[in-house]
Formats: C-alpha cells, structure tokens, sequence
C-alpha cells in the first residue's frame, strides 16, 4: 500500500501481515472471517501507525479515511497462503 499526503511531500510505503490461529479452518465461519472480518480488524491500526509516525515526523499528520475493504475480497483470495 502507498500512501501520500496532498502535497506529495510524504510517501510511505506500507506492507503488513496479519497472523491469525484457527483452531477448525472447517467451520463455516472461517472464509467469511479471513476475507471480510481480518481487514476489517489490521486496518484502524494501519492507519493509527501512519497517522501517528507522520505527526511524529514533524510534519503535517496523514490520516487514512476509514474504508470499506469488502472489495478486496478476490485480492486476498488470491494472495493468502497457507502455514
């Protein structure tokens, strides 16, 4: 994920993995949780890092808009692996 402010003075680079432990990856719930619910959960904290590591910077805060991730559903799908 790339991320600039207005001006294009600050470009950060994100990448993050989320690690999760099913106890049954049978259930029903699992693929509903892994493609809608573990975005959802990694991406106020993504955000409240950038947000935070630019104020820190000195320089005006990036702060991300909240977003609705159901559309990278296919993404992810095609992206996970498993350990």
């Amino acid at each position: 994920m790339l991320i600039n402010d207005k001006e294009k003075n600050v470009n950060v680079n994100v990448v993050f993995i989320g690690n999760y432990l099913f106890e049954d990856k049978d259930d029903t719930n699992f693929e509903n949780f892994l493609y809608r619910n573990a975005p959802s959960i990694l991406f106020p904290y993504i955000r409240a890092y950038i947000s935070s590591l630019t104020c820190l910077s000195g320089i005006a805060p990036v702060t991300l808009p909240t977003m609705n991730l159901i559309d990278l559903i296919d993404e992810l799908k095609a992206n996970i692996t498993e350990v």
